[in-house]
């Protein structure tokens, strides 16, 4: 997240379908370093994979981000364009409540000029 210590995290191991990525204080653990971009999609390359999906298949307001099976096979709800925001089909990954915090969770939301709940820094290790 942008202009804070916080990173999106997911569960190591082999997390659930489901599982919803929160924030925590961005430090050098293994799922950090599991996240990659890679042809549009954002994967957690662990145990077994898992891509950041839009729940529902459309992403509409209040939809959260969880973890889903079938990356490579061009769901479009796990296709993302990273510019500062990250934008699967017009919404915008966003901070839910706008604030920033450890165990906040992370969903779809329309794109705000400035929000900084949706403004993302991207640092791959």
């Amino acid at each position: 997240m942008t202009g804070t210590d916080l990173c999106v995290d997911v569960p190591p191991g082999t997390p659930a379908l489901g599982t919803r990525p929160t924030l925590k204080p961005c430090i050098n653990t293994a799922s950090y370093q599991t996240l990659s971009f890679l042809a549009g999609e954002i994967k957690a390359t662990f145990a077994v994979d898992r891509c950041l999906n839009v729940s529902g298949g459309m992403p509409v307001p209040g939809s959260p981000i969880i973890l889903w099976d079938g990356c490579g096979q061009g769901l479009y709800n796990e296709y993302y364009y990273l510019n500062g925001r990250i934008k699967p089909l017009g919404q915008c990954v966003d901070i839910f409540g706008g604030a920033s915090y450890p165990g906040a969770q992370v969903g779809m939301y329309p794109c705000w000029p400035d929000a900084a709940n949706q403004d993302w820094d991207f640092h791959w290790r």
